[in-house]
């Protein structure tokens, strides 16, 4: 649709422009992680290797995704970008911890691989 006549569109700021790429640019690397830490299936219990790779990949996730939500308050904040910009780095957060849980109530003799005093 068509801007109203008498309103012209602005072109975006450089503010915008800069958080969204360097935000793009973080859920692309969280969104591996997820999708990492999901497709990578465990045989059993003993499986260390592919254990401790899922929670890597998890941690790798959330670390990613923890400070694309402190930029996107930054940017919606400052108004550069709007408040559904949220709504991404939260839902990777929340698979990537859904994951971590799901590893270690499943497989609890392997859980806390990454970090021992957990298990």
């Amino acid at each position: 649709m068509s801007p109203s006549p008498g309103r012209a569109r602005r072109a975006p700021s450089a503010g915008t422009v800069t958080s969204a790429a360097v935000l793009g640019l973080l859920h692309l690397g969280a969104a591996f992680g997820v999708y990492s830490a999901l497709a990578m299936r465990p045989a059993g219990p003993w499986d260390d290797d592919v254990l401790l790779a899922v929670e890597v990949a998890s941690y790798l996730a959330i670390g990613l995704a923890v400070p694309a939500l402190a930029l996107t308050a930054l940017a919606v904040r400052r108004r550069w970008l709007r408040a559904w910009w949220f709504v991404l780095p939260a839902l990777l957060v929340a698979l990537a911890a859904a994951r971590l849980l799901y590893v270690d109530r499943t497989y609890p003799a392997a859980a806390g691989l990454l970090l021992p005093g957990r298990g």
